[in-house]
């Protein structure tokens, strides 16, 4: 788990949750897709961003209480979950 030092939602630096919200775009449209997810076409450093991503949004939804982060959050969890098939460090990262 990150230090409780480290911070990755900072209201004073929206570009990093305008980073996020298009993470969890992408991510809400790969779960979207008809048929079995297209995993192996997806590079694992992906995981990194999507984990970023939701970090950021579970940390925003726990200081605000924000619905909207905690959907966002819940995407990027369940996607993770679905990389994970693929890509086993998916499953390592610190889920909600």
């Amino acid at each position: 788990a990150p230090s409780p030092d480290v911070h990755f939602w900072d209201p004073s630096i929206p570009v990093a949750e305008s980073i996020a919200k298009e993470s969890a775009r992408v991510a809400v449209a790969f779960m979207a897709l008809k048929g079995p997810l297209p995993s192996e076409e997806v590079s694992p450093f992906i995981l990194h961003l999507f984990y970023c991503s939701q970090t950021i949004f579970m940390e925003k939804a726990r200081v605000t209480g924000s619905e909207s982060a905690f959907r966002a959050a819940d995407v990027l969890t369940r996607v993770l979950k679905v990389m994970n098939q693929r890509w086993k460090a998916a499953g390592k990262l610190p889920l909600m």
